[in-house]
């Protein structure tokens, strides 16, 4: 059993924490952060054939992201674009129905690698609190699973497309060397 050009689009919740570090000069600001995120994101999807239907989903729970940042900084406000590393834990799995045969299931699991692109804005609401609203797009690349199912048949997952797109807003406490 062999399904190429496999393409979902999940949709879900992403929730983490990161930590960075920046430094100011003048009024550029250059930084570098480091994010991890659990998310609940998953899609299924259904393709038949012939003389079987195979119902299969993408599941992702496990994100991080390495990445650096540039800035201006504008009064009180700090519009920002980065880019990085980004890899992820996704989760294939599925079943198979085949008239005659009966039902058979597979799955597979493996973290991918690709890149981060975003970019955002933040703005200083006290001395140490920041609040900001950011987008980014995660592209970890086209990737091939295969393996044998329960019952022992050879399963492939060719040209499996996994890209991410995300708007997180945040309200965090800036905290540097010598803070109170």
């Amino acid at each position: 059993m062999t399904l190429t050009s496999v393409s979902s689009d999940s949709e879900g919740f992403i929730g983490g924490g990161h930590v960075g570090y920046q430094h100011q000069f003048s009024n550029i600001v250059v930084g570098v952060e480091v994010g991890v995120s659990g998310a609940d994101l998953d899609k299924s999807v259904t393709q038949s054939f012939a003389l079987s239907t195979v119902a299969y989903g993408t599941e992702i729970d496990t994100m991080i992201t390495v990445a650096g940042r540039i800035g201006v900084a504008m009064s009180h406000f700090l519009p920002y674009v980065k880019v990085g590393y980004a890899t992820a834990d996704i989760n294939m799995s599925g079943n198979a129905t085949v008239v005659g045969l009966g039902s058979d299931s597979f799955s597979n699991s493996d973290w991918e690698s690709g890149w981060i692109i975003g970019g955002g804005v933040e703005t200083m609401l006290g001395k140490n609190f920041v609040a900001g609203v950011e987008y980014n797009y995660i592209d970890l690349g086209k990737s091939s699973y295969s393996g044998r199912t329960a019952r022992g048949i050879s399963y492939s997952l060719t040209d499996v497309d996994t890209d991410i797109q995300s708007l997180t807003g945040a309200y965090f406490i800036q905290i540097w060397p010598g803070s109170p």
